[in-house]
């Protein structure tokens, strides 16, 4: 009979246990899911916020700075190494591509402007200060995995865009020290 209790305590214990175990893994489950959906709701918000504010008419939000303020290091001006960084950061990090995104190719394309903006000609003091911090960021981002630092040089191209090549949207990150020419 002793040995029946023992068993029965033990059988008692271990599924007792294994219902803590469980119900932990599912909270904890729970908890990464919500932070990441939070997350995940504010991209969007941002997202629709600028979308809203895009101009219907086509008209510029901000004045194009001439082509000549930067050239890149092999000699193509810096409106299109804004615009086609932007484009590729948006077709891999928006929409909430950011929690899947390759890293491999993002430490490729990271090295690329690395390389584009070494030797590049800026004849604008913040311009250059951005560039520079850019070039900082995507130093960091070879170094260490990290899905914020690919926001935040994300978001430099997109305010980059805006400022530089007058892109169609009035919403910043207010990220850069570069704020247009007019």
């Amino acid at each position: 009979m002793n040995q029946k209790k023992i068993i029965s305590w033990l059988s008692s214990i271990i599924f007792i246990s294994v219902g803590i175990i469980s119900i932990s893994y599912f909270l904890l489950l729970w908890v990464e899911k919500s932070a990441e959906q939070t997350s995940q709701n504010k991209d969007k918000e941002m997202e629709t916020r600028t979308e809203n504010m895009k101009r219907k008419d086509g008209e510029k939000f901000h004045k194009p700075a001439d082509v000549s303020i930067i050239t890149m290091s092999d000699g193509k001006d810096g409106h299109s190494f804004i615009s086609t960084y932007h484009d590729f950061y948006n077709n891999t990090l928006g929409w909430n591509r950011i929690h899947s995104a390759d890293y491999d190719e993002q430490v490729k394309i990271a090295k690329e402007i690395i390389d584009q903006i070494d030797g590049a000609h800026i004849q604008n003091d913040k311009l250059a200060k951005d560039f520079a911090t850019i070039q900082e960021i995507a130093e960091s981002l070879i170094s260490e995995e990290s899905r914020e630092t690919m926001r935040t040089l994300h978001r430099f191209f997109h305010d980059l865009d805006i400022y530089l090549n007058g892109y169609n949207r009035a919403s910043t990150f207010g990220v850069t020290e570069y704020k247009g020419e007019n």
